[in-house]
């Protein structure tokens, strides 16, 4: 996730040219104290001060909205020690909160978003083998809810010269080298596409 910036997207022609380009503007907002200070981290507040960037866009960022985190963000969400936040709420028989569940539970009861673990990536580098998160270890993205539950975004196929008719979708592409003893196979799974975001102000970028 970029922060501090636009985001671009550009559409290249077949010797390079940029034939297209546009660009859209995530909302964003910051901690007030960074999670990895448990003691002094302010999660609930932070997720109410981005209910409010709801106003005037026609999206809510309440409890019908849906906060993104990968497993490192929310493992410090729950470490939190702060009486005054999230450490001082308590579920049935005033047991602290020690799940996922609890942890929503709570948020839904003050009408904040709900949290959503996403800890998918993936790996760079067949040498290095190293794997990078969709989600960076300092965000979380909260996508709200639009009036009558209006699509924000979705996924757009484009057209893809290895299909018949150059159709969008999917394709896969087979590729068998004679020359090296075992003959190599290799297969090409894959499409063209990418997301169409809409309406960019129900998305916020908060930096944790």
């Amino acid at each position: 996730v970029n922060i501090g910036r636009d985001e671009r997207v550009r559409l290249a022609g077949p010797n390079g040219a940029v034939l297209h380009t546009d660009t859209y503007t995530l909302q964003t907002q910051a901690a007030a104290v960074v999670w990895s200070t448990a003691g002094s981290a302010t999660p609930l507040l932070d997720f109410r001060v981005c209910r409010l960037l709801g106003r005037g866009n026609g999206v809510s960022f309440a409890g019908d909205a849906k906060a993104y985190m990968n497993q490192s963000v929310f493992d410090e969400l729950i470490a939190n020690t702060n009486a005054s936040d999230l450490f001082g709420r308590r579920t049935a028989g005033l047991a602290t909160i020690g799940s996922l569940k609890d942890i929503n539970t709570v948020l839904l009861e003050e009408n904040l978003p709900q949290i959503v673990i996403f800890d998918g990536g993936y790996k760079t580098g067949q040498a290095a083998n190293t794997f990078t998160p969709f989600l960076a270890a300092d965000k979380v993205v909260i996508v709200g809810k639009r009036p009558g539950g209006t699509p924000i975004m979705e996924y757009l196929m484009t057209r893809n010269a290895t299909n018949p008719s150059a159709a969008p979708g999917a394709y896969t592409r087979v590729v068998q080298d004679v020359n090296e003893v075992p003959t190599r196979v290799e297969v090409h799974d894959g499409h063209n596409g990418g997301p169409a975001i809409y309406f960019p102000s129900a998305v916020v970028i908060l930096s944790v």
